[in-house]
C-alpha cells in the first residue's frame, strides 16, 4: 500500500499527508458516535430487552443468528462496490438506512404489551434488515479505511482509535442502564417500554450522526481491480490462499465461541442474580475501560511482535478472564469508601467488575488483530472482496454459535442439573459454555492460526504442510 503522501483520491487528486491525518481524526470522531450507538443497542440493551419481554433462549440466540447471518451481505456488497466510483457514497447511503431503522425498533419497543406474540419476530426482522444495510456499509468502510490508514503506523492508529471510541461509548452504556432502571412500572420493578424506547431512539440519533460525519474524510483510489474477471473467479481467488482459509477457520472458531459468551453473559446474570440494569451497565463499562486501557499499547504491540503472535497470546488468555463466573453467588458485599461512605452491591458485580475489565481488553483487541491479519493474507487487488468473504464466513460461524447457545440455555431451563458449585450457585448452561469456549480456543483456534502463518521470504507454502491446502 502506498504511503499517505502518494495517495490519490477517487477524483484523481493527490491526498497529502496532512489531509490523511485530518481524515483519520474525523473518522475517529464519527466512530465515537457510532460506539455510543453500539453501546446503547447491541448486545447488552437489546438482549436484555428480549429477556424482559420473556423471550426464550432460542429466540434470543435467533436474534444474534439473524444479525450475524446478515454478514453474508458483505460479499455481494464488496462485488458491487468494485464496480462503482465511490465506496464512500455507497457506505454513507447504506449506513443511513442501517441506523434509521433503529428508530423503528424504538417504536416497536413502545408496543410492548403482555401477550404480544408478534413483538419478538418483528424486532428480529427489523434488526435483521438494519444489519443487512449495516454490513453493506461495513465492508466498504473497512476497505476504505485499509487504503487510507498508513501502513507503517497502522497498528498504532487502530490502537489509539480503539481507546478513544471506547471511552466515548462509556457514557452511552451508563445512560442506557439509567434509563432502563428509571422508567419502570410502579410497584413491579419491571422496566417500562418507554425506557427501552428512549435507549434505542437516542442510539439511533447518535448512529446517524456517525454516518453523516463520514462524508468529510477523503477517499483514496482503491487498489487495482480486475473487472474482466468473473464473479466466481474473484470469490475463489482469496480461497486459493491457504493462509486465508486457515485464518477464516481459526477466527471462525473464535467468533463461534465468543458470540455465545457475549450473547448470553448479561442475560444469565440478569436472570439468576439480584442485579439492576445499572449494575449490568457498570460491568459493560468495566469491559469497555479494559478495552480503552489495552488500546493504549495494543497498537505498538501489533507493530512490534506482529498480529499473529499477539492474536495467539490473546486466544490463550481469553478463557482465563471468565474464571470469575464460577465464583459468583446471590449475596451482597458491604464496604466503605473514603468519600462516599458505606456501599452495598451484589457480590456478582463486585467480583465480575475486574474480570470484565480484563475480558474487555482481550476480547475487543481481537478486532484490531484481525484487521492486520486480513491485510497480511490478502492482496491489494481485490481486497474489498477478500474482506467481505472473510467477515461473512466468520460471522456465519458466529451465528451458529448464538443459536447453539440458545438451545443449550433452554435445555438447562427445562432440565436443571442437580449440581451446585462450592459457593452454592447452581451449575448452569453458562458454565458449560465457558468450558466449551476454552476447549474451542485452545484445541482448535490457536493451532489453526499457527498453521496458517505466512511463510518467510524464500519459503513457498508447498515446502511445509498445510492443514487445508
Amino acid at each position: 500500500m502506498p504511503e499517505p503522501a502518494a495517495l490519490i483520491d477517487v477524483h484523481g487528486r493527490k491526498i497529502t499527508h496532512a489531509q490523511v491525518q485530518q481524515s483519520l481524526r474525523v473518522t475517529v470522531l464519527a466512530s465515537s458516535f457510532g460506539t455510543i450507538w453500539m453501546a446503547m443497542t447491541l448486545t447488552m440493551p437489546l438482549n436484555l430487552f428480549m429477556e424482559a419481554i420473556g423471550a426464550s433462549g432460542v429466540v434470543i440466540g435467533l436474534l444474534t443468528t439473524v444479525r450475524m447471518f446478515a454478514a453474508g451481505m458483505q460479499v455481494p456488497a464488496a462485488l458491487i462496490s468494485e464496480k462503482i466510483g465511490s465506496r464512500k457514497r455507497f457506505m454513507v447511503v447504506s449506513g443511513i438506512v442501517h441506523r434509521m431503522l433503529w428508530f423503528a425498533v424504538a417504536g416497536l419497543a413502545l408496543c410492548w404489551k403482555p401477550g404480544a406474540w408478534w413483538l419478538a419476530p418483528a424486532i428480529i426482522a427489523t434488526v435483521g434488515l438494519s444489519d443487512l444495510a449495516g454490513n453493506v456499509a461495513s465492508v466498504t468502510w473497512l476497505s476504505w479505511m485499509t487504503d487510507l490508514v498508513p501502513a507503517r503506523t497502522g497498528g498504532a492508529f487502530w490502537g489509539r482509535r480503539q481507546t478513544i471510541v471506547t471511552i466515548a461509548g462509556l457514557g452511552g452504556m451508563a445512560l442506557a442502564g439509567w434509563l432502563m432502571d428509571t422508567f419502570q412500572y410502579p410497584h413491579t420493578g419491571k422496566t417500562s417500554p418507554l425506557g427501552f424506547a428512549l435507549v434505542f431512539a437516542i442510539a439511533a440519533a447518535c448512529g446517524v450522526t456517525d454516518i453523516a460525519l463520514h462524508i468529510v474524510p477523503r477517499e483514496p483510489m482503491p487498489g487495482a481491480r480486475a473487472p474482466h474477471r468473473s464473479v466466481w473467479h474473484r470469490l475463489a481467488a482469496p480461497l486459493q490462499n491457504g493462509a486465508f482459509r486457515l485464518l477464516i477457520a481459526s477466527m471462525g472458531a473464535w467468533t463461534f465461541g465468543s458470540t455465545i459468551i457475549v450473547t448470553f453473559s448479561y442475560v444469565y446474570l440478569k436472570r439468576y442474580f439480584p442485579v439492576t440494569y445499572s449494575d449490568v451497565s457498570a460491568l459493560a463499562i468495566a469491559n469497555s475501560l479494559g478495552t480503552a486501557a489495552v488500546g493504549v499499547f495494543i497498537g505498538s504491540m501489533l507493530d512490534r511482535i506482529g498480529p499473529r503472535k499477539l492474536t495467539a497470546l490473546l486466544l490463550a488468555f481469553a478463557p482465563l478472564t471468565l474464571v470469575a463466573w464460577f465464583f459468583v453467588d446471590t449475596t451482597f458485599v458491604t464496604f466503605r469508601l473514603p468519600v462516599i461512605g458505606q456501599c452495598t452491591i451484589a457480590q456478582a458485580i463486585f467480583l465480575l467488575a475486574p474480570a470484565m475489565f480484563l475480558n474487555g481488553g482481550v476480547f475487543n483487541s481481537m478486532f484490531a488483530c484481525q484487521m492486520r491479519l486480513i491485510a497480511q493474507v490478502s492482496s491489494v487487488s481485490g481486497r474489498t472482496v477478500s474482506m467481505g468473504l472473510y467477515w461473512a464466513s466468520v460471522n456465519t460461524l458466529g451465528a451458529l454459535g448464538a443459536l447453539s447457545g440458545g438451545c443449550l440455555m433452554d435445555w438447562f431451563t427445562a432440565h436443571p442439573v442437580p449440581c451446585t458449585l462450592r459457593n452454592g450457585t447452581a451449575f448452569s448452561f453458562f458454565h458449560v459454555i465457558i468450558v466449551l469456549f476454552t476447549l474451542l480456543l485452545w484445541m482448535l483456534a490457536i493451532p489453526l492460526l499457527w498453521w496458517g502463518r505466512v511463510p518467510p521470504p524464500g519459503v513457498t507454502p508447498a515446502s511445509r504442510p498445510m492443514l487445508f491446502a
